[in-house]
């Protein structure tokens, strides 16, 4: 996809959500073969359509930015792109991924087998796990975001729209070269450089890299450490040959690769629950720490379940309490983050015309990616328990190997899954530390045939096929030395060992085949009317081997061999097909203006929810459709130096995939949404000196009739229910009373609540702690003499119906304004500002006040001064000028992990001078 630019003499060419670019001379050509001139705004050709065209007459609402558009309205990695075009969020993931959202869907699913609803792609290469999110943006030709369903063309999982970043291509006998050095504040570096070698007449090879170095936006309090740095870099190889006018070939191998302290989550909030049942209460976040005896580690190693041998007591409120600095860029942990990344990534195009009327495109790509993050999982806490007197008595074997010293061990990760138990120790410490760690490793290959027709006449058409293969595994862990303990005392034999010791979700193998065939034909009914349809079929087989351990077994201290064998893994296997296609009617009054309307179908193909310990969780979750329809128009006026682009929108989503964590493990379910919409991109030069931009849109979204657990209050505010905390573990579950009298005002069932009830802040319902199964089945036995109906359930159901759609904000603006002033010896020297606000919302499906995310907005400026010839530059930016620290997304646990919200926070204030200089 090209760009439509505006040339500053500055070297700047600039435009507003339909594209812009950025150059070396007052006439060039840039990375899409547009010709720019300064001093007016001029189309340019885009393939949005998967074959070219001026952008002005593609009806779909698409924004490309070239590579110096990137760097001139400083969009330095993906999380900037949010700035620049209309109805999209990012924010970033609570594991190793992040949240990319187009017109309120995107990337928020959490299992191996779910496909982002924002379809990712590199030189028009599908990926399923795309390094994007981490790695800085560099050498880029253009970077095209297509808002709304482009499942016809670029197909799965497209439902919500496509990002193409196209890398920088080798031209043609010519040498060049540019590099450039950053430095700013966080001691931050940062380095690119691109070379271009023609080699011969038909031959040319281009290397870019570029690497990033900083001190981190966090400060850990109890290392002293700066932490949620980078250090990064990333290399690139492309070769194009064109042996005759017929044949074109590009291919590109690229490496990257991370080794930093970058944290996944900010910080993490609680408003502290003092029983203990729910761990946070759920009517606001504050700068406190969830009650760690609400916890799983916390109530096994509690007075309720190991008595004498215990470390806490479960019904102090004090007790195992954490201190949480009430700064969002400060926090506690024993150790700093750690963040390992790498991934290869190869792609090949070869374009081969046949005749006049047919271009023959293979596209094909190589991707196999790694990732390990480590970071403290809960607030640190300052405990230094006393090892009972009794563990020595009753375990003399066990506390010989593990107890000696007096301090508690802490689990390695090992394959055997037996930790500390089996003899793999990480460590000792005197307090009770804790963390977790994501490992994944993706292997993926694709392919693409496209014909393209070329016809004289009013009618063309593409016709092509697909197939993706991709390989995934993946391994969750939570490590902490509370678990290890009760792994090592729970089973109440000395010398034995209860296996895992720590928690695991384990994907060993996640297998993905995909194919598909479509056709796309446009027909020009008249001079100023033209049809298009397109129609795909994709085939979709999943296969998933996985499990998730915790204390399911038993072994001999010491020994790698199991007494009572730990759970093997399940079995998944399911796949889809589904017929999905678009129809657009464009009519052209005039040369510079364009009306269209669409309807779109669109798909996602089901999946597995990762593993449960629970035998009531699904398995599976079903496809997505979606339904969209949408107008616009696209217009330039006032003689070349303004252009509007305008869009509605109105989808209808069936089986919108969402997610919420639920017994320790994410639970993906459907629910049915209506969205709607209105966007505006607009530019204007009024001469050569001053460029503006403007991008505005607004959204709304409401869910259908559709209900769901809110793990934040499993009572959904009634009285009518009684509250568990499940002694087994951790989780929550509701006694509905259907009429009868509270059970535990009853005396007939006063065992089923050894430790009484209790009130937590804020509730209406009484609360207790106890378990869940054993509840069910004395209520049963209850109820058949009794004539009463109580019943155990997960939770209350909320009503989600009418609520808005999560990480959608019903307006966003943006805007920029830049004056380029010209010295008489060819110099210039250009002032930009950019600003960006988006309005409050939800950041999570039930849309209480604590899920509620403040309006916030961002305000950068630069001024850059060019040499005559552009063969050098100096740039002064700054980003974030207020400082602001706003909250761009929520991820919140379950009761397990005692109900904590970890938030996601826009990076702090930047600024920095750029040296650049090019040949």
């Amino acid at each position: 996809m090209g760009t439509i630019v505006f040339r500053s003499a500055a070297g700047l060419a600039l435009g507003a959500g339909l594209g812009m670019a950025m150059t070396a001379s007052v006439h060039a050509q840039n990375g899409s073969g547009a010709t720019e001139e300064r001093g007016g705004i001029r189309q340019v050709t885009v393939t949005a359509q998967r074959t070219a065209e001026n952008v002005q007459t593609v009806p779909i609402a698409v924004t490309a930015l070239s590579g110096d558009s990137l760097g001139m309205r400083q969009v330095e990695n993906f999380s900037d792109l949010q700035f620049n075009i209309p109805n999209t969020t990012f924010s970033k993931g609570n594991f190793t991924g992040s949240s990319f959202q187009i017109r309120g869907v995107g990337t928020t699913l959490v299992a191996a087998s779910s496909d982002n609803g924002v379809g990712i792609n590199i030189n028009d290469v599908p990926l399923n796990a795309p390094r994007l999110f981490e790695t800085d943006l560099y050498d880029v030709e253009r970077v095209e975001v297509l808002r709304g369903p482009q499942g016809t063309l670029f197909g799965r999982n497209a439902t919500a729209g496509v990002v193409n970043m196209l890398t920088a291509k080798p031209v043609l006998e010519e040498f060049q070269g540019s590099a450039e050095f950053e430095y700013g504040n966080f001691d931050s570096t940062r380095a690119e450089a691109m070379l271009n070698i023609p080699v011969g007449e038909k031959v040319a090879i281009r290397l870019a890299g570029n690497f990033v170095k900083r001190d981190g936006y966090t400060r850990n309090l109890d290392t002293g450490n700066r932490i949620d740095g980078r250090d990064n870099y990333s290399l690139r190889g492309s070769v194009r040959i064109e042996p005759s006018d017929n044949t074109r070939i590009d291919f590109m191998i690229s490496w990257f690769d991370e080794d930093s302290n970058r944290t996944r989550a900010t910080k993490q909030l609680c408003h502290r629950d003092p029983t203990a049942i729910l761990g946070c209460l759920p009517d606001s976040l504050a700068f406190e720490s969830a009650n760690s005896n609400a916890t799983l580690s916390g109530i096994l190693m509690s007075n309720a379940v190991l008595g004498p041998l215990a470390l806490t007591n479960l019904f102090d409120p004090t007790d195992y309490a954490a201190e949480n600095p009430a700064n969002l860029r400060q926090t506690r942990a024993a150790f700093d983050p750690i963040y390992q990344a790498d991934e290869l990534l190869m792609t090949l195009q070869i374009e081969q015309d046949l005749g006049e009327n047919y271009t023959l495109t293979f596209t094909g790509g190589y991707q196999d990616t790694h990732i390990t993050s480590q970071q403290e999982y809960f607030n640190r806490v300052d405990i230094d328990p006393v090892l009972p007197a009794a563990v020595g008595v009753a375990f003399p074997i066990t506390s010989s190997i593990y107890f000696a010293n007096g301090m508690f061990p802490i689990s390695g990760i090992d394959d055997s899954n037996f930790g500390v138990v089996g003899g793999n120790i990480a460590g000792f410490s005197s307090d009770l530390p804790s963390y977790d760690q994501s490992n994944a490793e993706a292997e993926q290959y694709s392919a693409e045939l496209r014909l393209n027709s070329n016809y004289d006449g009013p009618f063309n058409f593409q016709a092509g096929a697909f197939y993706m293969k991709y390989d995934y595994a993946s391994d969750y862990y939570v490590i902490a030395a509370s678990l290890d303990y009760f792994a090592l005392v729970g089973s109440g034999i000395d010398g034995v060992g209860l296996v895992s010791p720590f928690y695991r979700n384990e994907t060993e193998t996640y297998e993905l085949e995909s194919w598909a065939i479509f056709a796309d034909a446009t027909y020009d009914i008249t001079d100023e009317i033209q049809l298009t349809a397109g129609i795909r079929y994709t085939e979709d087989k999943k296969f998933e081997l996985s499990r998730q351990l915790l204390l399911d077994g038993i072994a001999q201290v010491g020994s790698s061999t199991a007494i009572v064998p730990l759970p093997t893994l399940d079995e998944l296997r399911s796949d889809w097909g589904e017929v999905t296609g678009r129809a657009v009617v464009t009519w052209t009054p005039r040369n510079d203006a364009m009306y269209y309307a669409s309807y779109s179908r669109g798909y996602k193909g089901g999946g597995f929810n990762p593993p449960s310990g629970f035998s009531t969780t699904a398995t599976t979750f079903d496809p997505e459709f979606i339904d969209a329809y949408e107008i616009g128009t696209k217009q330039t006026f006032a003689d070349g130096r303004a252009q509007a682009n305008i869009s509605a929108f109105y989808y209808d989503y069936q089986n919108l995939q969402v997610s919420k964590i639920v017994d320790r493990t994410s639970l993906n379910e459907n629910i049915d949404v209506k969205t709607w919409g209105l966007e505006g991109e607009f530019l204007y030069a009024p001469n050569e000196n001053w460029m503006f931009n403007l991008n505005a849109s607004y959204m709304g979204s409401k869910i259908g009739d559709e209900f769901s657990v809110d793990g934040r209050d499993p009572t959904d505010g009634r009285s009518d229910v009684t509250l568990i905390k499940d002694l087994s573990s951790a989780s929550n579950c509701v006694i509905n009373h259907n009429g009868a009298p509270p059970p535990e005002l009853i005396p007939e069932l006063a065992a089923l609540f050894p430790f009484g009830t209790t009130e937590v802040p804020g509730l209406d319902a009484n609360a207790a702690f106890t378990t869940c199964d054993g509840a069910a089945a004395a209520l049963a036995g209850f109820n058949q003499i009794a004539g009463t109906n109580y019943t155990v359930t997960d939770g209350v159901e909320a009503s989600l119906k009418g609520n808005e759609i999560q990480q959608a904000p019903d307006f966003t603006i943006s805007m920029g304004a830049q004056y380029t002033h010209y010295f008489g010896n060819g110099m210039s020297l250009s002032t930009r500002v950019d600003y960006y606000m988006q309005t409050a919302m939800f950041a999570r499906l039930f849309n209480k006040p604590i899920d509620r995310i403040k309006s916030w907005d961002v305000l950068n400026a630069q001024v850059t001064l060019n040499s005559a010839n552009d063969t050098w530059r100096v740039r002064a930016f700054i980003q974030n000028i207020a400082n602001s620290k706003p909250i761009t997304g929520h991820f919140f646990t379950d009761p397990s992990s005692g109900n904590f919200t970890n938030v996601f926070v826009l990076e702090p204030r930047r600024f920095g001078i750029e040296v650049g200089a090019s040949f």
